[in-house]
């Protein structure tokens, strides 16, 4: 079995024009198994997927869609408010947050 949980980081600045940047994180954890051809019919170079979550922070909270929609200084007054926890995006001593725990803010970026 191969775990991998990674962090990707993208800095972004609104498609208006605004002279603003934010950072939208997106963690992802994926287990995948690799069988062993002695005991089982498999196909050369291929894994089986056994577990995939993901996170993304700074978004504006409007789930269900797949778009990351950063959330910038400029749109909090107007956007969605969040409903989860505060969490720190690069904590790797917690699991990963489901949808069903809202949507929270980063404490940092």
């Amino acid at each position: 079995m191969v775990k991998a949980d990674y962090t990707f980081v993208y800095a972004v600045a609104p498609a208006d024009g605004e002279d603003e940047v934010t950072r939208s994180i997106v963690r992802r954890m994926i287990e995948v198994d690799v069988a062993d051809p002695a005991g089982f019919q498999v196909t050369d170079g291929r894994i089986r997927p056994l577990a995939v979550e993901s996170e993304i922070f700074n978004d504006d909270c409007r789930n269900g869609d797949g778009v990351i929609r950063p959330q910038f200084f400029t749109d909090r007054p107007d956007g969605p408010t969040p409903t989860g926890e505060a969490r720190d995006p690069y904590d790797r001593s917690q699991g990963v947050r489901g949808a069903d725990q809202g949507c929270g803010t980063v404490s940092r970026t």
